[in-house]
């Protein structure tokens, strides 16, 4: 996995770096979800861009996949389809998601815009991550990370981070083991639980914020 939020953008910034190119930057979109929602490298394949909801779906089972919808405390949620049976069809909407979102949406409009037809794949034309992941990698001479590394497993260390439980986030990644698959892959026995020593958003030494990677794609479009 990543090091820290800094070695994620850069590598994301890698990838954000030419619009145009559409594979490099969904591969890098896709990159990016993974770490901010946990799923799995395969997941991809059924979620959709629809209109959100601003109240919880009568059928959540029947809603579709990538539907953003709230709760009553004033969350909001992302329809998901686990692979392996996972449970949790869902996957929280904070406030780095949502800003990823925001901006990989607009780009999706420029470069491949919806039609009445059908709803549009979130990720389309998606293909090869780790062939992308490991390009940018060497090009920046950085080791070698698998996706589902550098994408579920620094979603583990983030949430370990903020000083969340392994059950908790077990039940966020769709598991059924109750933190004990954490323990055993994802989390490392040394990582700092609950230090916020690291997130989703880079930061200067001093604190102060740096634009995430993906504002990347907004700023070139509008260029």
């Amino acid at each position: 996995m990543c090091e820290d939020d800094q070695q994620l953008h850069q590598l994301l910034a890698y990838m954000f770096r030419d619009p145009k190119e559409k594979g490099w930057v969904v591969a890098g979109a896709w990159l990016a979800f993974m770490a901010l929602a946990g799923l799995r490298p395969g997941e991809y394949a059924t979620l959709q861009r629809v209109p959100a909801m601003d109240q919880f779906p009568a059928n959540l089972d029947t809603a579709p996949c990538g539907l953003v919808y709230p709760l009553p405390d004033g969350t909001r949620r992302l329809k998901v389809a686990r692979l392996k049976n996972g449970q949790n069809p869902a996957v929280l909407v904070h406030a780095a998601l949502a800003d990823f979102l925001l901006h990989y949406n607009r780009w999706l409009e420029i470069y491949f815009p919806r039609t009445e037809a059908a709803p549009a794949a979130l990720f389309p034309e998606l293909n090869s991550v780790g062939w992308y992941l490991n390009r940018a990698c060497k090009r920046l001479e950085l080791k070698k990370m698998k996706p589902h590394g550098f994408g579920r497993a620094y979603y583990v260390r983030v949430r370990r981070s903020m000083g969340v439980d392994d059950a908790t986030i077990a039940c966020e990644l769709g598991q059924r083991t109750d933190g004990a698959l954490i323990r055993s892959v994802y989390g490392h026995p040394k990582d700092p639980v609950g230090g916020m020593l690291h997130d989703w958003l880079p930061a200067n030494p001093d604190g102060t914020a740096i634009t995430p990677a993906w504002h990347r794609l907004c700023q070139s479009v509008k260029s």
